[in-house]
């Protein structure tokens, strides 16, 4: 991992202006920083709402049915062909008592 080029200290005090005035741009000027590193201080520092803790669960759950729909769909087609294969096989004899 990279080193970060500012302390721990720095940018809270810069997120701290963001937050007095309200303007990224502005301190980002200021300070000569891109802005956009800015917006990911803020991104990485705020706490993570209901809202996004529920779309991360809804996606976790969405992609346990695509894969349970998948295997269900994979031990169907064994299925169907196992039972094909019986049926369909000529040498098997048959026994009538």
């Amino acid at each position: 991992m990279a080193k970060s080029l500012h302390t721990v200290e720095f940018k809270a005090q810069v997120l701290k202006e963001v937050k007095e005035i309200h303007n990224v741009a502005f301190v980002a000027r200021k300070h000569n920083i891109p802005a956009h590193r800015i917006r990911h201080w803020m991104k990485k520092a705020e706490p993570e709402s209901s809202l996004q803790k529920e779309k991360k669960k809804v996606k976790q759950l969405e992609k346990e049915l695509y894969e349970s729909n998948l295997e269900l769909e994979i031990l169907k087609a064994l299925l169907k062909k196992a039972t094909g294969e019986r049926r369909a096989n000529p040498n098997r004899r048959r026994v009538h008592w």
